[in-house]
């Protein structure tokens, strides 16, 4: 009997001594798993950063803020030095020109998208700006930012002056402000980005033409680095016909952004070049605003010209790296919810 006794203790022992091994002791921190991800704007810490860290408690977040654009990434590609997950606002699609001694091709060092669930998420005509020739997606186009023409509803109420509703009206707005010494329409041309923005936006339905898609294929593809004889032309003179209707001079060369946020905000200006993002306008006590689109000949040929505010993608080392991809996955998924979306705005 001594003998059972003892047996059945050692087993009733060694059972207890196996579950506690099995069990986590508990003042015992399990290690959570760590993911970088990679921000070019501060801002998105305080407001995507602290989501990020409430939806996924398990995860040990590290973030990396980078304003370097392509170069940034280009750099650290080559040195294994990417984040698992980016956010970025360049789209890392072309190798870098500020350095020829290393030509490298993104897509080797990014994840490739197409086979998950994730590119169902998008209309097809949106991420076709995305997808590489051989079907591969490595980023995915973040939140729209849709541009247009702000204009000042005050102002014009002011004056008694009707919103424009085509382009012809769009430039008897401008001529009846210039009467009372205000400018009707006006933006930072010093940028080359809003040179070619205004290039574009104005233009979009000839951009949208068979001519047109053909040169922006060619040219998104790298295949063409000048604009054909015809379609630039015809572009050029679009936009000079702008710049004679709203009364753009020569020292316009120099407007900066500064200048036209406080020719807005102060009434010298009716109507300026921007996005949706215009908190920073309302900060300012203007409410009475309104985006109109960018008026071709007719009413079908009203545009606002829509880029994403900013693109994902996945370290391509995560492929096959099992939980971990799948952890980095439910991340990228959870960027494009609604509650992301609208934080990501968000300059607070």
């Amino acid at each position: 009997m001594k003998r059972v006794m003892c047996v059945l203790l050692m087993i009733v022992f060694c059972g207890a001594f196996l579950m506690s091994c099995s069990m986590p002791l508990k003042n015992s921190k399990e290690v959570k798993q760590r993911i970088v991800v990679q921000l070019d704007q501060d801002y998105w810490l305080a407001s995507v950063g602290r989501m990020l860290k409430e939806h996924f408690p398990d995860v040990e977040f590290d973030f990396v803020i980078s304003r370097g654009g392509a170069q940034y990434l280009n750099d650290a590609a080559v040195n294994d030095d990417l984040a698992d997950i980016i956010i970025d606002a360049s789209s890392w699609t072309q190798t870098s020109t500020l350095d020829d001694d290393y030509d490298i091709n993104p897509e080797e060092y990014l994840y490739d998208f197409s086979w998950t669930d994730i590119t169902n998420m998008f209309y097809k005509v949106y991420l076709d700006g995305f997808t590489n020739e051989d079907g591969s997606v490595n980023w995915l186009p973040g939140s729209a930012s849709v541009e247009g023409i702000l204009a000042n509803t005050e102002l014009f109420d002011e004056y008694g002056i009707q919103l424009p509703y085509n382009y012809d009206t769009f430039v008897e707005a401008c001529n009846k402000f210039g009467e009372y010494g205000i400018r009707g329409f006006a933006t930072d041309y010093k940028y080359d980005c809003t040179d070619s923005y205004m290039l574009q936006a104005w233009s979009i339905p000839l951009l949208q033409s068979s001519k047109g898609r053909i040169w922006r294929n060619d040219a998104s593809e790298g295949n063409v680095d000048y604009l054909p004889d015809e379609l630039g032309t015809q572009l050029f003179s679009r936009l000079e016909q702008v710049f004679k209707d709203t009364g753009v001079q020569v020292e316009d060369v120099s407007r900066g952004y500064s200048v036209t946020f406080e020719d807005f905000v102060s009434g010298r200006v009716a109507m300026i070049r921007q996005s949706t993002n215009i908190a920073e306008y309302q900060a300012e006590g203007m409410t009475s605003l309104m985006l109109l689109p960018y008026f071709g000949e007719t009413e079908n040929d009203d545009w606002y010209f829509s880029t994403p505010g900013y693109s994902v993608a996945m370290n391509g080392k995560l492929k096959g790296a099992g939980k971990r991809e799948e952890l980095a996955l439910d991340i990228v998924r959870y960027f494009f919810s609604s509650e992301v979306m609208n934080a990501m705005p968000d300059r607070r």
